[in-house]
């Protein structure tokens, strides 16, 4: 890819390195891929995967962003308060523009800023009526056939990161299991890799890549449009100061090691 000039995996012997976009995504299919990208606020997924999401942009590469809040906390001056969500829904449809994503493929969930941990964790609101955001996101990752996802990274300090991941988790592997059948045809989750923003992973990063000047130029560029955000020159400096390099830990589903515990307290005794 034009834009990703190397990806490094961590590995048991050490790092690999390759521009093979097959070590990031394993499996890899082309344009046949399909990626949400989940970011508790509209500007998260362009700080942890800009640059990356302008690489498979340029490539042809169907991507999806998920908005999981309205951004009604995000106004930095008191007169913006009753206009913020208009304001930060504009400069979020410019801000990806400029990497490639149009407008119909933004989706934005409303949840209330902040207060995710409040409204997340409903299948209905009403009895019957399979609106609650569980409900509402299975049905969209179902609808999109998405094939991977990248989702925050749970360890972070905003209370809005934490339960989006905990709430795209659930919801990618929920929509790919044979339930709920009225709810669309099975997606799939072939990778599910964790992006951060405010905190350090939990353990090291599983990946990392290296990308263009210009996919870092266009980075920037797009998180700059959030002009309501009094603190955006100082996001625009630190990502300049680290360059051309974005971070992912991939999340491994696996199934319950019965096993491996048996072996563990019983080894070979039957």
């Amino acid at each position: 890819m034009k834009h990703i000039k190397n990806i490094a995996k961590r590995g048991v012997e050490g790092i690999i390195y390759d521009n093979d976009i097959s070590l990031l995504f394993e499996g890899w299919k082309g344009r046949k891929e399909k990626i949400i990208i989940l970011g508790p606020h509209d500007d998260d997924p362009l700080i942890g995967a800009g640059m990356l999401i302008y690489a498979l942009r340029q490539e042809g590469i169907d991507i999806r962003i998920a908005i999981m809040t309205d951004g009604s906390k995000g106004y930095c001056r008191a007169g913006q308060k009753n206009e913020i969500i208009s304001i930060r829904k504009r400069e979020t449809e410019s801000a990806y523009e400029t990497l490639g994503i149009g407008k119909s493929n933004i989706k934005w969930f409303e949840l209330p800023d902040s207060d995710t941990e409040q409204h997340a964790w409903k299948w209905e609101t009403v009895r019957g009526a399979e609106d609650g955001l569980i409900a509402q996101m299975i049905k969209y990752f179902r609808e999109i056939n998405a094939t991977r996802f990248i989702l925050p990274n749970e360890n972070d300090f905003h209370i809005d990161h934490k339960v989006t991941f905990e709430a795209g988790l659930y919801c990618a592997i929920q929509a790919s299991e044979p339930i709920v059948p009225d709810f669309g045809k099975n997606s799939r989750r072939d990778t599910i890799l964790r992006y951060g923003v405010w905190s350090p992973f939990k353990g090291m990063p599983s990946h990392s890549a290296r990308m263009s000047e210009e996919a870092l130029m266009k980075k920037v560029k797009a998180v700059r449009e959030y002009k309501s955000q009094m603190h955006v020159k100082a996001i625009v400096r630190a990502l300049e100061g680290r360059g051309p390099f974005e971070f992912f830990q991939e999340y491994i589903v696996a199934p319950y090691p019965s096993a491996d515990y048996e072996m563990h307290f019983w080894g070979r005794q039957k």
